[in-house]
């Protein structure tokens, strides 16, 4: 009987060697290794090297597969959008791709990669969008997760003493494709009040701890057997920046609270509680005068009837006229004894003699004060000029003193004198200008100077295919310059022709800052996204300080057979 033998087809295709590698004839249980190249394997055991082995019917087993280039078919992930429309990648070859809703791509550029052993990587291709508990400002978040789902809703409050940073804003955030809707947080509520405890009383309020000072009045009342010490039987205090005012103080009924006003008294205490049968001295005002001259706490209240403070004496005529100078009280054509004026001078004038006078028999006590003139401390002493002398708060008139400027200001100095509250002087100190500030790719064009040839104000220019960010000119103000303008650099599009595949190019190597370009794909070639998008036709790009602006999409063009 003839024994069969396997033929082996020699030279081996691209990519494939065999084991041994100088026969191509085998008798049956022979083996032959074969081994694939890099980029290469055997398609249907995906792996780069196989073991055949000879039959007795001269076939090999496995069937004889000769080595392919690795290629990457359609992801298996169902998470992947379009997924099935996919073209079979290369080795290493890229493919852009889109997740279903609620998925984002592993990959930050959203780009696939073909690996060598025929997957795509990233592995997973899409990931589900979640968000991570944020850190919201001053705020306690409720029903917190450490993970939350995409439109999953987040509700939080604000901490004690802080309110929302916008009031017009609700206190919630939602889980998007691009992370937290914005959340503002809390700030602290200004001049906020924290709710008093008042002894032996209670208040009537909310169950917040915090008192809003737009809101910032509460009210309380005593304990049985107790009354507020300012009568009455309740109380309303105030916030005020952060303070209560008015707080309500609860004493005994058998004790006596604030004494009663008395007009015309002077030195009251200021207790706010009294022992029962404690009596105080009441002082009347200087010409006023009491039969009784105290007051006493019985039971709870006090004795009837008050002491009362009434005039004595004799009235004055109105206080004397001084020139330049007012008396801060209503005017009147006649004032009681003991009344106090107090006179005040007006600017750049000081007071000479007794400033109070007091009503007594019929006439003001002492004669009243004048009012002189002086100057103050000279503008810019110590900034812009020198004094050899010491300096004064305040010179009489006809004071002189000596100064020399102070760099960076100039002038020959002199002497100033003080006339009539002003200071005349015959030279000002006046700041200097520094050399105008230079900018990079640029340089001042038109300038202007002063009568000593320094200049004080200039104009830029850029250099070619630069563009200022604004017009018009800068000035030296006080010894310094404003801010020059910037020469805003141009954008390069020699290469786009080659590189993306684009037509009505603009016949330059560059555009300028600012300048707009709508572009289309060649003849046979089409938008890489107009698959998707059949509406994509043009592609808008502007140029912004050396770096292409792009509208919605990067401007690709594939070739339409690809």
């Amino acid at each position: 009987q003839t024994m069969l033998k396997c033929n082996l087809s020699l030279p081996p295709t691209r990519g494939t060697s065999y084991r041994p590698a100088d026969r191509n004839l085998f008798l049956p249980d022979e083996r032959v290794t074969v081994t694939c190249a890099s980029g290469f394997w055997n398609f249907i055991s995906r792996q780069t090297e196989n073991t055949m082995t000879c039959k007795e019917d001269g076939k090999w087993s496995p069937s004889t597969t000769d080595c392919e280039r690795i290629t990457c078919g359609d992801p298996r992930d169902p998470l992947v959008s379009s997924r099935y429309y996919w073209l079979r990648g290369q080795l290493r070859g890229t493919q852009r791709y889109n997740c279903r809703t609620g998925f984002k791509t592993t990959n930050p550029r959203g780009v696939a990669t073909c690996t060598s052993d025929g997957s795509w990587t990233p592995e997973p291709l899409c990931e589900e969008i979640t968000c991570d508990k944020p850190d919201i400002l001053n705020a306690v978040i409720k029903d917190l997760k450490t993970r939350y789902k995409i439109n999953d809703l987040l509700t939080y409050e604000c901490k004690m003493n802080y309110e929302l940073l916008d009031s017009t804003t609700r206190p919630t955030a939602t889980c998007t494709t691009n992370g937290w809707t914005k959340t503002l947080g809390c700030k602290e509520i200004e001049g906020a009040c924290i709710n008093p405890t008042v002894m032996n009383g209670f208040l009537v309020q909310s169950n917040e701890r915090i008192v809003d000072p737009r809101n910032s009045k509460i009210y309380s009342s005593c304990n049985v057997g107790f009354k507020p010490s300012t009568g009455g039987w309740w109380g309303e205090a105030t916030c005020t920046e952060g303070t209560w005012s008015g707080i309500l103080e609860c004493i005994d009924q058998s004790q006596c609270g604030r004494i009663p006003v008395i007009p015309n008294t002077r030195k009251v205490p200021h207790s706010e509680v009294y022992k029962n049968e404690q009596t105080v001295t009441i002082d009347c005002k200087v010409g006023y005068t009491s039969e009784t001259k105290t007051i006493k706490c019985k039971d709870g209240e006090w004795q009837t009837p008050l002491p009362a403070c009434r005039p004595q004496g004799v009235p004055c005529d109105p206080p004397p006229k001084v020139e330049n100078a007012i008396v801060k009280i209503l005017y009147k054509n006649k004032y009681r004894e003991g009344f106090e004026v107090n006179y005040e001078c007006r600017k750049s004038f000081e007071i000479e003699g007794h400033k109070k006078l007091t009503c007594e028999n019929g006439s003001w006590t002492t004669p009243p004060p004048t009012c002189k003139q002086y100057c103050g401390k000279p503008e810019g002493a110590g900034r812009r000029m020198e004094i050899p002398d010491q300096v004064l708060e305040r010179y009489e008139n006809g004071n002189q003193i000596d100064y020399t400027c102070i760099n960076p200001y100039k002038g020959p100095g002199g002497t100033a004198t003080c006339k009539n509250g002003e200071w005349h002087m015959p030279v000002e100190c006046n700041a200097s200008c520094p050399d105008p500030p230079p900018i990079t790719n640029g340089d001042f064009t038109k300038e202007k100077r002063d009568v000593e040839g320094v200049i004080t104000e200039v104009s830029y220019q850029c250099s070619i295919q630069f563009t200022l960010s604004f017009t018009g000119s800068i000035r030296c103000l006080d010894g310094k310059w404003q801010s020059p303008p910037k020469c805003l650099r141009p954008c390069e599009i020699s290469t786009f022709d080659a590189e993306y595949n684009l037509q009505n190019l603009p016949e330059k190597d560059n555009i300028a800052h600012g300048e707009k370009k709508t572009l289309h794909c060649k003849e046979g070639y089409y938008h890489q996204y107009k698959r998707y998008r059949p509406n994509i036709e043009e592609i808008e790009m502007k140029c912004d300080d050396g770096e292409l602006q792009y509208g919605e999409h990067m401007p690709i063009c594939r070739y339409r057979y690809s």
